[in-house]
């Protein structure tokens, strides 16, 4: 029983993980393809759209990837590089060429991220997890308490103890998208960042849960905002340890909250909810 569930549910996850593999790599590498070909224009509209596309990812990376749908700044994102696009005057074919090519790059991209949020809300399910930990636990109790005092049987019980626990670590990192410990699309997404010539961003949560290794690049950028919220961003040198510097940014009330705080007229006291 326990292996027919166990079996169908990562043979299902395994899908859902290869298929967003795939659908994240198919959009990164389309906005890589959209500033390449834009940049035709010149270096201005090369530095509006790293702009766009620099504020699209850092949004992304706020979210957990089974949020996406719940981004609006995706859309917002979309409709602004439209409206931006459809005001640039083509002078030459190329450029009319990589308008055109744009457009149809856009419309895949808004097709992606729908396709994106829907595979990846495809999670087990809790009635699904409640069935596979009782039967880890009947399995777990019964060869212990079958096992006999010798070697070949203690052996027998330690693997086969083990063999379950780690069918079921299996399914959490497929569910999660953390396969090898990292975050599914991560470092995808973040060599956007260094196509466009922008610094890596990483979210604060992402890193403290482990989501992806340790930052990466001459410089790089760490947000420490709320998913959502206005972006608070601190940049960082390769060299530098970010947790000393952070500890030293809140010191030097370089946070929001903190700063207004001290900014309170004397005497005034701050009003508690």
């Amino acid at each position: 029983m326990f292996a027919i569930l166990a079996g169908f549910i990562i043979s299902r996850q395994d899908k859902r993980y290869d298929n967003l593999r795939e659908a994240l790599s198919h959009v990164d590498g389309l906005w890589m393809s959209l500033y390449n070909s834009l940049c035709v224009f010149g270096p201005k509209v090369k530095k509006d759209i790293a702009n766009f596309i620099d504020e699209r990812f850092m949004i992304a990376y706020d979210f957990e990837i089974w949020d996406y749908q719940q981004v609006t700044f995706f859309r917002d994102t979309i409709k602004r590089l439209y409206a931006y696009v459809s005001k640039l005057k083509p002078k030459t074919l190329a450029q009319k060429q990589a308008v055109e090519e744009t457009f149809d790059k856009l419309q895949d991209i808004e097709v992606l991220d729908q396709e994106t949020g829907e595979i990846a809300k495809e999670k087990v399910l809790p009635g699904e997890w409640i069935v596979l930990y009782i039967l880890t636990g009947i399995i777990i109790f019964c060869v212990f308490y079958i096992k006999e005092f010798v070697l070949h049987s203690i052996i027998f019980t330690i693997l086969l103890s083990a063999a379950v626990v780690i069918v079921m670590l299996i399914i959490r990192d497929l569910t999660n998208l953390r396969l090898k410990g990292e975050y599914l699309g991560y470092e995808s997404g973040e060599q956007v960042f260094d196509d466009i010539g922008k610094p890596r961003y990483y979210y604060y949560a992402a890193l403290v849960r482990g989501y992806t290794k340790k930052p990466v690049g001459k410089t790089f950028r760490i947000g420490f905002h709320e998913e959502g919220k206005k972006p608070f961003v601190l940049t960082f040198r390769q060299d530098e340890d970010w947790r000393t510097v952070v500890k030293r940014a809140y010191y030097q009330n370089k946070f929001p909250g903190k700063t207004e705080e001290k900014e309170e007229k004397p005497g005034k006291k701050i009003k508690k909810h």
